[in-house]
């Protein structure tokens, strides 16, 4: 591919990538947030809210604001590039380095989203509840597909790295290490899912029981389906790094992008759906 070819393909992928994980994201996430509190008013659901809602709010315009900000800044990043003709490598580098801080507001959900799970756990259960004691299986969850992939594909992913490993690849200990502790603690988890003794704590006391079995199925598809996800992407990364498979780092780096987009694209409307496939008869302040 010219140089010219490969400097629209990242330009077009960096601006991509601007939309979708700045401006398009905060769209998602301040609608899901605006569905939720029209759908489900706090004063008529107040067990949706373990924490006040206004606080709820505030931290989502925030989160949000932070996006904007980050989109912006890329903006200015990329238009300044193509100003100075910066070289199409070069523009992809910072296309990486903007990517990893357009994950920095969902990170910043993390401690506020364990810090809600933490507070519906402890509300108070209804009086009328079944008890759930049972182990589960991940066969209950997951086709046998599923299954194998994640544990197949997670565990030649770790074999292969451990092949560089003792291949003394200094270039790559770096990668190594970091895929070793990936790959080995996904497939640990996954075998302890497999043969262990299985439980699944309930998300909060009102989950009605086909939105736990969701909840819990989506719990099992994020841990095989991305330890399957996770083994190809550090194959493929070791293999480049290492010398062993030889392409062009802009195509690693908007393949990356992409990966991104879609990731940002997935969660955010993984979100709403919850949202609104969410039974929230019980979460009513008149329930039993």
């Amino acid at each position: 591919m010219s140089p010219g070819s490969q400097l629209l393909l990242v330009v077009t992928v960096f601006a991509s990538q601007i939309l979708v994980c700045s401006f398009l994201s905060a769209l998602r996430f301040a609608r899901a947030a605006r569905v939720m509190h029209e759908n489900y008013p706090p004063e008529e659901y107040p067990r949706l809210y373990p924490i006040p809602a206004a606080q709820m709010r505030r931290q989502a315009a925030f989160r949000n604001a932070i996006r904007i900000a980050i989109g912006l800044a890329a903006m200015a990043v990329l238009v300044s590039s193509l100003v100075r003709e910066v070289p199409a490598a070069r523009i992809a580098q910072y296309m990486i380095w903007m990517a990893l801080a357009q994950l920095v507001p969902s990170l910043m959900a993390l401690p506020e989203h364990i810090g809600m799970q933490k507070a519906r756990r402890d509300m108070p259960a209804p009086r009328m509840r079944s008890a759930d004691l049972r182990s589960w299986s991940a066969g209950e969850f997951l086709s046998p597909v599923e299954i194998a992939l994640g544990v197949l594909v997670s565990g030649c992913a770790l074999a292969f790295t451990l092949y560089l490993f003792f291949q003394d690849q200094t270039q790559t200990r770096p990668g190594i290490l970091l895929s070793l502790i990936a790959n080995g603690l996904l497939l640990l988890r996954m075998l302890y899912v497999l043969f262990g003794p299985t439980t699944l704590p309930r998300p909060d006391p009102y989950m009605t029981d086909d939105d736990l079995y969701r909840a819990r199925r989506f719990r099992m598809q994020m841990l095989f389906r991305g330890a399957a996800a996770m083994g190809v992407y550090f194959s493929f990364v070791l293999a480049w790094t290492s010398g062993l498979l030889e392409i062009n780092g802009i195509y690693i780096a908007t393949g990356v992008s992409m990966l991104v987009q879609l990731l940002s694209m997935f969660l955010t409307h993984r979100m709403l759906r919850t949202i609104t496939d969410r039974d929230a008869t019980p979460y009513r302040a008149t329930a039993g």
